[in-house]
């Protein structure tokens, strides 16, 4: 019976480990021939600097209706309104930035130390994954 549990023990680490080789080819079969991109990443601080920009140039428009000698409620409202949505975009943009990083981060951990001296514009490594 020791025996039969012995080799039922090991059978098992044998198939865990064929679970495990085969999930590691996939994700080898993946990144194998190419090194991830940064580029989404890039593209998105691209959006979040132009948004923040817009939400800059809003601000000041806004103020400048506030502070006219006729304030157009109706004007001042539509710019407060428009204010509210590119806060969104931003908000929206922050969380797929953040989403992001994590991917790039976990990748530098696991597979791809290099890939920050690779895209040092991409700043992965100021980024804190957690663990």
């Amino acid at each position: 019976m020791q025996k039969l549990q012995q080799e039922q023990k090991l059978l098992c680490t044998v198939q865990e480990k064929y679970i495990e080789n085969t999930q590691f080819k996939k994700e080898m079969h993946q990144w194998q021939n190419s090194t991830p991109k940064v580029d989404a990443l890039l593209s998105i601080k691209k959006a979040i600097k132009t948004l923040k920009s817009q939400l800059r140039w809003k601000l000041v428009e806004k103020s400048s209706l506030e502070e006219s000698d006729e304030p157009d409620d109706a004007a001042i409202q539509k710019k407060r309104d428009e204010i509210t949505e590119t806060r969104n975009s931003i908000f929206h943009e922050v969380c797929c930035e953040k989403e992001e990083y994590e991917r790039l981060g976990i990748l530098v951990k696991k597979w791809f130390p290099e890939l920050p001296l690779l895209h040092p514009e991409a700043q992965i490594l100021q980024y804190n994954v957690g663990t």
